[in-house]
């Protein structure tokens, strides 16, 4: 021990020593308050500054890593090695203890050598102290107490013995000693430390001092020596020899060169600060004050009490020691303690989380009641007549829970029971599913015998299984009570057995089971009709029960019909086939007769079908159809198409189809008659099929069957009969040929044969107008779809993709760079040695949250992108889904807000559980180790610190404006979503405070954060400027399709703009509640109006192509899946029509997803359509003078066929908006014809 403090004293003292004896300046007097910098030797360093090495360091690595094993030894061998011994050996010197401890606490008052060293010691496997049989050590040295007469005093133990010493290591700790309680004891322990012979002067070191010296209060005992060459190692300090060699010292061979030095260069700092401080004769004062003349001056003790040298003990000198002390005799020291500074926390703790847990919950149920009650509000506006409905409807009715598969939720149904009828109904009365109860049918009716006995299965012939659960057993015996009345009332048997509930389970047949084997059953039937390979049918499954292949057996209900068909139970179409089909009359359709229908409909000739059609809609059997017949007949196939025409308009295209076909003489038709008014679509007749869902059909019939249509530019009347009816100008009108008499035309060659409708020819050629709808195959492969729909999805979302791996790319490289920092290049922090998984995570999502915080506000500012849209920058970057960015990146941060927070919670546990001296090295600016030990709490860091308060606020913040801000609670309260999103406000506030504190790292919000925050106040700024302006509907129109439409007056000085958009707000439901929407009304217009439609697959768009057109004709293609589409745009396109006496605008609609085209439904729907056409000039549809077509528009030959049709145009602008998958068709067609010498084609398009 005495080397080391030797070598401590000599480094860190000795530089200084003769730089201070020989400073020329005289003014500048050297500070002793632990401050040793002054202005002219900044080298000398100044406390809390960096560690001013004047020797190199000495580290594993060069530069941090201290020297261990197996470069050096472990501190812990080298004690128990070179320091362990016996004690009680008195000093070869006759050195007293007091010398020794006085020279001790001098060292520690220039050197601090009490602290333990950061990196901890790794003590051997066989080590005694840390073997649990072995915690007791041999007794170490002690301390004698006596009073001036030499009389050596018993000291008394912590158990009230008595013992002749005072046990050192028992004596660290106690402030209210029982042998310490007066200053006369003080006084004794001196008198006796200065009689007492100290240890040998050796390597050994008494065990009080090496294996029991204090330790932290985390570990309450520690080696002092291995300790203190542990700290050696851990500031990099070289060997002794090393250090003199780099300050220019001759390297000593022997320790008594050590020691002298030491003494001349204490004389020498004694001598030259003597002469500045004081004067001769108080220095020679100070020179013959001994430490005796203190003990005497303090003690009140005689001369005769104590010998002239109080460090040594010589022969005569007063009160010799009884004898050498040893560890005989003496109480043990105590073992080691270990403590744990969270004890107690564990509890608080996890409340604190918990509750932090809850804000998520605690804001869903502040959404929930304000959601409850704005549905509460709305349904007292909806009236309140609805409860004596229900009451009426709810009579003999039994409320339970429908299972409906393993995989399917369960429903709340409502079961109402009629004679020969079970209707399951749903909370809102609609019927969901209809079970017919006719004899001779035998009913099984199945019951759990556990769990409850809640469950009930109603297993009927014909019908897919019925399972049903109750709450309580007793009301599952009311329901089967009610069921047996009802089925003996209608006459059928039933059997009764219980099974477990969850065999009842395995052995329902559930919707899907069904319908999976009637689609395969389907499959092998169609297999024998179209010679379809059977492993494209399917097979049926192997492992199913027996009770599942019964269902094979079973009959097909109307119900199940219907939905093969893709039709509803109750449309005309459905009863007239299935009436037809039924040949035993028992309201069920075997497979047999399904089968002979199918037969008919697809290999059966023109007559056959026809035939069966006559058939099908002689409701009365008599032979005959009249025309009220054939206006039921029209009105089934209107009904596909969710029309509705007035009984008027039907029987008008009756009366034209009779009169256009000679028949307008009578009232009733022959199957003959009915023949030949369909003579001229013989073909749609022979290839017309029953569309069955999971069927395709065949390609060699769809290609037999694939018509051209074309657009004529001459003036062509469709029969001399309405020759009188044509309007003088040119009028559009279809020509079509047949497929066995002519090829559809290519890009370039005209057709040769043109067939009017009534067979006559064109005489001469004139450049047509290609605008057949296109039918893609479509692929039953599931991989071919599925690799399909990824394509379409990238292509239609490749901007989108391209924004985001850019935008995650920058959050993951942040995350990447601050997570690598903190785990490989912060070890001089020493953070990162208390908490590595914590600050790693809580760091790297900080930088992504920072990140995104920041830039979610450019998404939100409005004006901005709208400017922006106008620009070439909108090729590359979605400015119309900026909302739809705001809320992936809102759950994108919210997600790492959760990670950041788990991340802080693990730092919180180990900070608490780390001692204050090691806090203290990890904040500086916020710890001082004041040698307590003891740590902050949890809830100090939660709550009492900037950071840990504003990220609890945060949290709380966030909970509320996430739960506000989901689809759920914005359609139930959107004034609830407003208010609650203006907390951003506070949440950048909160942001910005809590990373101010800088308790880890200097702020870097600021980064990020400053230059959106300037746009997002820019864009504010404009809007506010712009003008709210209170205007006057005038006009409110509910127009088809669920489309509102809205006009209102024109403010003064409006300037119109093309593509230019509101925003309103109704001030009866909010002043604050903007939305968007575009104009549609004209620019001549008097009144501005919008089309607004408040849910479906319409959606409101901000068209960017603004660009003035001045044509001189006007193709409008309208591309729409089902006719409810445009149903809400008919009004003006019909009002364009109208005033469109120069033939300027030609419109064309396209419907994409109709029933197959050739199936017997849509046939005859499509002969009907036509024939409308012809005879009227206007869609069945639509109503509309423009054609409707069945499928996708082909852009290719149409742009062709526009170039021959006006051959005078040098350009043609093409104006397109829609999804990315149609534009880049129409770019492509576009790209296409451009590379021909001819007309060229400027496109513009907007994607939405």
């Amino acid at each position: 021990m005495g080397f080391c403090l030797a070598l401590a004293w000599t480094l860190l003292v000795g530089p200084w020593i003769p730089l201070g004896a020989q400073n020329p300046i005289s003014w500048e007097v050297q500070r002793f308050d632990g401050w040793y910098n002054n202005l002219m030797e900044h080298r000398w360093g100044s406390k809390g500054s960096r560690l001013q090495r004047l020797v190199p360091a000495s580290y594993a690595d060069g530069v941090y890593q201290p020297l261990g094993e197996p470069h050096l030894p472990n501190p812990r061998d080298l004690s128990n090695t070179a320091m362990r011994g016996p004690a009680g050996r008195a000093s070869l010197r006759n050195r007293t203890v007091l010398g020794v401890f006085f020279g001790y606490h001098v060292l520690s008052d220039l050197v601090s050598v009490e602290k333990p060293a950061s990196v901890n010691i790794n003590p051997p496997i066989k080590d005694k102290l840390i073997e649990a049989q072995r915690l007791q050590s041999p007794t170490p040295c002690s301390l004698h107490f006596r009073n001036a007469s030499c009389h050596f005093q018993g000291v008394i133990n912590r158990n009230s013995s008595v013992s002749r010493a005072l046990r050192v290591c028992n004596s660290y700790w106690s402030r209210e000693h029982p042998n310490l309680r007066r200053a006369e004891d003080v006084d004794a322990l001196l008198l006796g430390m200065a009689s007492q012979i100290a240890e040998q002067e050796d390597h050994v070191v008494v065990e009080d001092v090496r294996d029991f010296w204090p330790g932290p209060l985390k570990f309450s005992r520690t080696d002092h020596l291995a300790s203190c060459l542990q700290r050696g190692r851990d500031l990099g300090l070289p060997s002794y020899t090393q250090a003199r060699a780099a300050l220019g010292l001759a390297p000593v061979t022997r320790w008594q060169d050590v020691n002298p030095a030491l003494s001349r260069s204490d004389s020498t700092v004694l001598e030259a600060t003597a002469a500045l401080l004081f004067s001769e004769k108080e220095v020679a004062e100070i020179r013959n004050t001994s430490l005796r003349d203190v003990l005497v001056a303090v003690t009140n003790v005689n001369h005769g009490a104590l010998q002239p040298s109080v460090f040594f003990w010589h022969a005569g000198d007063p009160c010799p020691q009884p004898r050498q002390l040893s560890t005989e005799g003496l109480p043990a020291c105590a073992p080691p303690v270990m403590r744990d500074y969270f004890e107690g926390s564990g509890f608080g703790f996890g409340i604190t989380i918990a509750t932090l847990c809850c804000f998520p919950l605690v804001s869903l149920l502040s959404a929930w009641i304000v959601a409850q009650l704005r549905r509460r509000n709305f349904k007292r506006l909806q009236g309140r007549n609805r409860q004596s409905v229900m009451s009426q409807k709810l009579m003999g009715g039994m409320k339970a829970l429908e299972w409906q598969g393993h995989k399917e939720p369960c429903r709340p149904v409502l079961v109402h029971l009629q004679p020969g009828q079970i209707h399951v109904m749903d909370g809102r009365l609609s019927v969901l599913r209809t079970v017919q109860l006719q004899p001779p049918q035998q009913v099984s009716l199945i019951l759990s015998s556990n769990r409850r006995r809640r469950a009930l299965l109603l297993k009927i012939p014909k019908e897919y299984d019925l399972v049903l659960l109750f709450n309580l057993e007793e009301e599952r015996q009311v329901m089967v009570e009610n069921l047996q009345g009802a089925l003996k009332e209608s006459g059928l048997s039933f059997q009764e057995w219980e099974l477990r509930e969850q065999e009842l389970m395995r052995a329902a047949v559930t919707r899907e089971q069904r319908s999976h084997l009637l689609e395969t059953f389907f499959r092998h039937l169609f297999s024998q009709v179209l010679d379809i390979d059977q492993a494209d049918a399917g097979a049926l499954p192997l492992d199913s029960s027996q009770k599942v292949r019964e269902a094979l057996t079973c009959e097909l209900s109307r119900a199940e019909f219907a939905e093969s068909l893709g039709l509803k139970p109750q449309d005309m179409f459905v009863e007239s086939m299935f009436s037809l089909a039924d040949k035993d009359g028992n309201g069920y359709l075997s497979f047999r007769e399904f089968l002979d229908i199918l037969v008919v409909f697809m290999k059966g000739s023109p007559e056959e079908k026809s035939r069966l059609m006559f058939r099908m809609y002689d409701f009365d059997g008599n032979g005959l159809i009249s025309k009220d017949e054939f206006i039921r007949m029209l009105r089934s196939f209107i009904e596909i198409s969710n029309n509705c025409l007035s009984k008027a308009q039907l029987a008008e295209v009756v009366e034209s189809m009779f009169r256009e076909s000679g028949f307008q003489d009578k009232q009733e038709l022959t199957w003959e008659d009915f023949h030949f008014m369909l003579r001229d679509h013989d073909s749609e007749l022979r290839f017309t099929q029953l569309c069955v869902k999971g069927v395709e059909v065949p390609e060699v019939i769809k290609d037999l069957c694939r018509r051209a249509s074309y657009i004529s530019q001459e003036k062509i009347c469709p029969s001399p009969r309405m020759r009188a009816r044509c309007p003088p100008s040119n009028v559009d009108v279809e020509v079509e040929l047949t497929p066995w008499r002519l090829q559809c035309p290519t890009d370039t060659d005209p057709p040769q044969e043109i067939r009017r409708r009534f067979g006559k020819k064109v005489t001469s050629f004139q450049p047509l107008l290609f605008t057949e709808a296109h039918r893609e195959k479509f692929q039953r492969s599931r991989r071919h779809q599925t690799v399909q729909q990824f394509k379409r999805f990238v292509e239609n979302y490749r901007r989108h993709i391209g924004c985001l791996a850019v935008f995650y790319t920058i959050a993951g490289g942040l995350f990447l760079e601050r997570a690598y920092y903190y785990a490989f290049a912060a070890h001089h922090t020493g953070i990162t040695d208390t908490t590595r998984v914590g600050i790693i995570l809580s760091r790297g999502t900080a930088a992504s949250i920072s990140f995104m915080f920041s830039y979610i506000l450019l998404t939100m500012c409005r004006n901005l992108i709208t400017f922006l849209r106008e620009t070439f920058l909108n090729r590359y970057v979605p400015f119309d889904a900026a909302v739809d960015f705001h809320r992936l990146i809102a759950s994108t941060a919210i997600v790492l807000t959760v990670l950041h927070s788990a991340g802080h919670v693990v730092n919180v546990y180990l900070f608490s559980i780390s001692p204050l001296s090691v806090l203290s090295c990890l904040f500086p600016g916020l710890f001082h180790d004041n040698g307590s030990e003891f740590p902050q709490k949890y809830y100090w860091w939660f709550f009492q610190t900037v950071p840990g308060l504003t990220g609890v606020m945060l949290l709380l913040v966030l909970a509320i404006m996430y739960i506000f801000a989901s689809h759920h609670f914005r359609r139930c309260s959107f004034r609830g979503f407003w208010l609650t999103h203006h907390l951003y406000i506070l949440l950048y506030v909160l942001l910005i405070m809590h990373g101010s504190f800088a308790l880890i790292q200097l702020p870097r919000f600021h980064i990020f954060f400053l230059v959106p925050a300037l746009i997002y106040a820019g864009d504010k700024l404009v809007s506010l400027s712009r003008k709210k302006v209170e205007i006057s509907v005038v006009k409110a129109e509910l127009l088809p399709s669920g489309v509102t439409h809205l006009q209102f007056q024109r403010p003064q000085g409006f300037e119109y703009k093309s593509g230019q958009w509101v925003r309103i707000a109704c001030l009866a439901l909010g002043t604050t509640e903007y939305h968007p929407f575009t104009l549609t009304s004209a620019p001549h217009e008097d009144t501005l109006s919008l089309h607004i439609r408040a849910a479906g697959p319409w959606l409101v768009f901000k068209s960017s192509v603004s660009c003035q057109v001045f044509c001189k004709k006007v193709y409008f293609i309208w591309v729409t899946r089902t006719q409810r589409q445009f149903e809400w745009v008919a009004d003006i396109i019909r009002e364009v029509e109208e005033n469109d006496h120069q033939d300027l605008v030609s419109v064309h609609i396209y419907i994409t997803q109709l029933a197959e085209k050739f199936d017997l439904r849509t046939t005859m729907l499509y002969i009907c359509e036509r024939h409308f056409q012809k005879v009227l000039n206007r869609s069945l549809f639509t109503g509309l003078r423009s054609i409707t077509h069945f499928g996708r528009p082909p852009f290719e030959p149409f742009f062709n066929s526009l170039q021959k049709v006006h051959p005078q145009v040098r350009k043609i602008g093409v104006f397109s908006c829609g999804p990315p998958g149609m534009t880049k068709n129409v770019e492509k067609a576009c790209q296409l014809i451009n590379r021909q010498d001819g007309t060229h084609f400027s496109h513009h398009y907007e994607n939405f």
